[in-house]
C-alpha cells in the first residue's frame, strides 16, 4: 500500500486495506507460478502495485459512523441455569422469568 501511494502521490488513508489483500490474493499465484523468472516477477509486482493504487476508497462526506448500541436491552433476565433449576426474581419493570 506504501509503494502504491508512492507511485500515485495519493495518501495511504485513501487506499483501500481490504482491496489491497484482495489484490495480493489474486496476485499470489501468479506471482508463485513465475517464481525463477525474476524479470517477470518484477513486471508483475508492478502490475499488482497498480492494481493496489487503483483501489481507493469512495469519499462520502455526510457519512457518520456514531458509536451507539442499536437495540435496547431486554427487561427479561438471562437463563444461566438450566430451566428447572431457575428461580423467579424480580426484574425491571413489571416482566418476571418465566418459573419453570
Amino acid at each position: 500500500m506504501l509503494e502504491a501511494s508512492e507511485k500515485t502521490s495519493s495518501p495511504v488513508r485513501l487506499i483501500s486495506f481490504k482491496a489491497s489483500v484482495q489484490a495480493l490474493r489474486q496476485w499470489q499465484s501468479i506471482l508463485a507460478s513465475s517464481y525463477h523468472e525474476n524479470s517477470k516477477i518484477l513486471r508483475l509486482k508492478a502490475l499488482m502495485v497498480i492494481a493496489i493504487a487503483d483501489a481507493k476508497i469512495k469519499q462520502r462526506p455526510n457519512r457518520k459512523e456514531p458509536r451507539c448500541i442499536k437495540r435496547r436491552p431486554s427487561s427479561y433476565q438471562l437463563l444461566n441455569k438450566p430451566r428447572g433449576q431457575m428461580i423467579e426474581t424480580p426484574h425491571k419493570g413489571k416482566k418476571r422469568a418465566k418459573r419453570a
